[in-house]
């Protein structure tokens, strides 16, 4: 019993972690004093004013909001659409969101009527049609909240993406002595599952990320170190196909999943630079980090400052950032001496840097944090 505890635990901080899909309670909600999130436009103008003690961006036409440590959903004039008890920090996906009551997570649709009722232990959002859940055992569950994949004793998922969902096979503990004879190493290994739930990609790589473009980021080689605060180590990454053959061999230190037909890539250096889908490089390694594609363009670190390249490896906008993120919707969030800004995709300014976060448009709105003492001259 107490094993099969731990291995709850265990899954959640690992694997929810990774997936960004933890769940949050009113009484488990993360609070940044005196900071308010609003949402504005292209303009510059609030869209939405920054009274909310924390936010997410919008999915779907709705954004999830707290204020006085109450959670709602809100449309995009700022109106309160749904404000049942029983929400949770979530987001819809795919026209659903999780709820839950008693310690117990369902689902709810956009009106806020009831789909499928609380009866998960653990939830999380819909993937392709599917959401993982846990009830006495870990599964796929489709909208009507029938099971229609059962994991193997032993697995453990992720979300599906482009058809198949990355599984955990977990083996066993032991200290692990071709690693470090003092490090005590959780023996696990991953593959891929289909929507019938079987393994069509054997599970024989130490990490994996999401498909994405048609391949896969694996690393072989590394572990997981549970001494301490846990953290993945070593070993080197490449890509896979979805019949699992490397298109790209792991001879990286790090990398990103393609996005735009490239992916980043971390040489021993500690320099960044990309690849195609072949595996060649199409932009030298040069770079002290790197984002990935968004918009045809990236944002790149050199010498110190960011700026944003194209896919011939040219800066398109000179660095000159402390800061910068991907570009979303034609424009990108900036960081110049502390503050955050927007700028279009010629590096003109279309929001002056004045916020403490800024965070990249969705659906035409941006998520924005200011300080109380500034809600004022936001108003």
């Amino acid at each position: 019993m107490k094993f099969k505890i731990f291995m709850l635990v265990f899954y959640i901080v690992t694997i929810f972690f990774s997936f960004g899909e933890i769940l949050y309670s009113q009484n488990e909600i993360y609070k940044r004093e005196k900071l308010f999130y609003g949402f504005v436009c292209t303009k510059g103008t609030y869209s939405i004013l920054p009274t909310y003690e924390d936010a997410d961006d919008f999915s779907e036409g709705l954004a999830c909001v707290i204020k006085e440590s109450k959670i709602f959903f809100i449309d995009k004039n700022g109106n309160i659409v749904i404000s049942e008890k029983s929400l949770i920090r979530s987001h819809f996906k795919e026209d659903l969101t999780i709820v839950r009551e008693n310690s117990d997570n369902g689902y709810i649709n956009r009106e806020g009527e009831l789909v499928i009722k609380p009866q998960f232990s653990i939830a999380t959002n819909f993937s392709e049609g599917l959401a993982l859940v846990y009830s006495e055992k870990w599964g796929f569950i489709n909208k009507k909240g029938k099971f229609v994949i059962e994991l193997k004793k032993g697995y453990h998922a992720g979300k599906f993406s482009e058809g198949l969902a990355r599984v955990i096979v977990y083996r066993k503990w032991e200290y692990d002595k071709r690693k470090d004879k003092n490090m005590e190493v959780k023996i696990r290994k991953w593959g891929f599952i289909n929507r019938k739930g079987d393994l069509v990609i054997e599970a024989k790589y130490d990490d994996v990320s999401d498909f994405s473009e048609g391949l896969a980021l694996v690393n072989i080689g590394g572990w997981v170190s549970t001494q301490g605060f846990e953290q993945f180590i070593g070993g080197k990454y490449g890509f896979i196909n979805k019949k699992g053959k490397f298109i790209v061999k792991p001879k990286y230190k790090f990398a990103r999943s393609f996005s735009e037909g490239v992916a980043a890539i971390l040489l021993e250096n500690k320099r960044w630079g990309y690849i195609n889908k072949k595996g060649k490089k199409v932009i030298k390694p040069k770079y002290e980090d790197t984002r990935s594609f968004s918009d045809a363009f990236a944002a790149v670190r050199i010498k110190g400052k960011y700026g944003y390249i194209d896919k011939k490896g040219h800066f398109v906008i000179k660095p000159k950032f402390n800061i910068a993120k991907s570009f979303s919707e034609g424009f990108a969030p900036v960081n110049v001496s502390g503050k955050w800004g927007y700028i279009d995709k010629k590096g003109n300014y279309i929001i002056a840097p004045k916020f403490e976060e800024a965070y990249p448009f969705s659906e035409g709105l941006a998520r924005v944090r200011i300080k109380k003492e500034d809600i004022d001259a936001a108003l």
